[in-house]
């Protein structure tokens, strides 16, 4: 496994409360699931399936109810994401990014084949 496999399994944070851009946008779509999807798309776009990360169920008033919904086909190696989990990494466990990145190299180093 790459430092970057490693770094992007490490950081994949389900997400616990929604965003405040996220509860805004439930108010206009009752009764219906939200969608998180990658920063680097625009949501008005197409995307992909790959590229959701998950969904948030809104209900009759426009709000966010229940845990976040996991998309199992999000694909994080092809659409990685660090817009809500750069910031918790960071925020959250000081220095965890260093530490990844350390270990990261552990397994990027070649073995000696010298013989």
């Amino acid at each position: 496994m790459s430092g970057r496999m490693l770094e992007l399994a490490c950081t994949m944070i389900i997400p616990d409360r929604p965003t405040e851009a996220e509860m805004a946008a439930a108010v206009w779509r009752p009764n219906s699931y939200l969608p998180r999807i990658v920063a680097s798309l625009d949501p008005g776009g197409e995307v992909p399936r790959e590229a959701v990360i998950g969904l948030w169920r809104v209900n009759g008033s426009g709000r966010i109810v229940g845990e976040f919904i996991v998309n199992p086909d999000y694909d994080p190696v092809r659409w990685p994401d660090a817009s809500v989990e750069e910031d918790y990494v960071e925020d959250s466990w000081p220095g965890l990014r260093r530490l990844l990145r350390w270990i990261g190299r552990l397994f990027e180093t070649e073995p000696d084949r010298r013989g």
